[in-house]
């Protein structure tokens, strides 16, 4: 951005001197006069040309301003967004070793779509809650033995975010979706569950 400023300013410098040198070159065989009123009618001239100059440096400067306060405000957007986004975490619970899911983020997970990989192969379907509020955890009773959960979720922008657990380990994917959600069949944890029973 401080290009369009150098330019700015050097297009005013040239003009001014480019003005300065034309009149030179046009009336330097005349002496330098001593009548006020000659001097009166260079002023006019040079006038014409800083109103020019002042314009155009002007202009560069609004230009530059307006860049400016657009990054500012895209910056914003970007820190508010990134600063209000949920991020699902998969972990063991300490009592009851039973996997569990949490939102460690500032925002609400929404259609939020899970599929777990056990040591005997893949769930067979999606498994789809609705929300998770922030600091909200829940029980996945439906899994045992998992060796890899994938999820994939929208914040409130409906900006994908995903997440891969793998070993006890999280790793968070922003705009992926790694999962298919609603392009594929699914159900939903509670119908998970109550299979788990049958």
């Amino acid at each position: 951005m401080k290009n369009y400023l150098l330019v700015g300013l050097f297009a005013s410098i040239v003009i001014m001197v480019g003005a300065i040198i034309a009149y030179v070159i046009k009336f330097h065989s005349y002496p330098i006069s001593t009548n006020p009123e000659n001097w009166g009618q260079l002023g006019d001239y040079l006038n014409v040309f800083v109103s020019i100059s002042s314009l155009v440096l002007l202009s560069t400067l609004t230009y530059f301003i307006h860049q400016r306060e657009e990054e500012r405000a895209l910056i914003a957007e970007t820190n508010e967004k990134n600063n209000s986004r949920p991020l699902i975490l998969f972990q063991l619970g300490s009592n009851d070793s039973i996997w569990e899911i949490i939102n460690v983020g500032n925002s609400v997970a929404l259609n939020i779509f899970l599929l777990s990989t056990s040591y005997e192969g893949k769930y067979p379907k999606q498994v789809k809650l609705y929300a998770i509020m922030p600091g909200q955890i829940f029980k996945l009773r439906y899994a045992n033995r998992v060796e890899k959960w994938e999820a994939t979720y929208t914040d409130f922008h409906g900006k994908y975010i995903s997440s891969v657990c793998i070993d006890d380990q999280t790793e968070i994917q922003e705009d992926v979706k790694i999962l298919p959600c609603h392009d594929e069949e699914y159900i939903y944890l509670a119908d998970a569950i109550a299979k788990m029973w049958e």
